[in-house]
């Protein structure tokens, strides 16, 4: 009589079993700390980072940065990064990389990360102060969005402070999202 209950107990377990796991599901995921269900497209002037790439030797080309394409980009701790600037903000302990940008056309640009990390873009030794920076949509992937007003030229890009060993880029043309009409 014990077994066939302790049988009857066991089926009966494994019966509810699919309710109880429908019951006990994981959270949404989360970025950047928000939770969300899905991850949301971005905006149209931001439709570049849905369309992202990992190409060997990328690093290192002017074709790194461009606003219809987000890149993921390898990153190094800084104890073996040669920076052409120190960044404004070093951190130890942490990661960051150094990228060519090419400016054919005069206007504010924006640097969109996927994980936090400080930016700066540097030009003949100099670093360029940042106009504006904004946190990316929610829901997106985008962490964050700093501009720059940037006139024709060759810059560089340094990314540090990140937790994490590679970060998702993109090149935004344009100044934040609320001087857009």
């Amino acid at each position: 009589m014990r077994v066939r209950f302790a049988i009857l107990l066991g089926v009966a377990m494994i019966a509810q079993a699919p309710e109880a796991l429908a019951q006990q599901q994981s959270p949404p995921p989360t970025l950047a700390g928000v939770q969300c269900p899905v991850i949301a497209p971005p905006p149209a002037r931001l439709s570049g980072w849905s369309n992202h790439f990992v190409k060997p030797g990328m690093v290192h080309s002017r074709e790194l940065f461009r606003s219809d394409l987000a890149n993921l980009v390898p990153l190094k701790p800084h104890e073996r990064i040669s920076y052409p600037v120190t960044p404004s903000i070093l951190k130890p302990k942490l990661y960051g990389g150094v990228y060519p940008l090419n400016i054919t056309a005069a206007d504010t640009y924006g640097v969109a990360l996927g994980a936090s990390g400080w930016v700066d873009v540097v030009q003949n030794g100099q670093i360029i102060h940042s106009v504006a920076g904004e946190a990316g949509p929610k829901c997106t992937g985008i962490h964050k969005i700093i501009y720059f007003n940037l006139q024709p030229g060759a810059y560089t890009v340094e990314i540090s402070n990140s937790r994490i060993r590679q970060v998702r880029m993109l090149l935004v043309r344009g100044g934040p999202s609320s001087t857009q009409k």
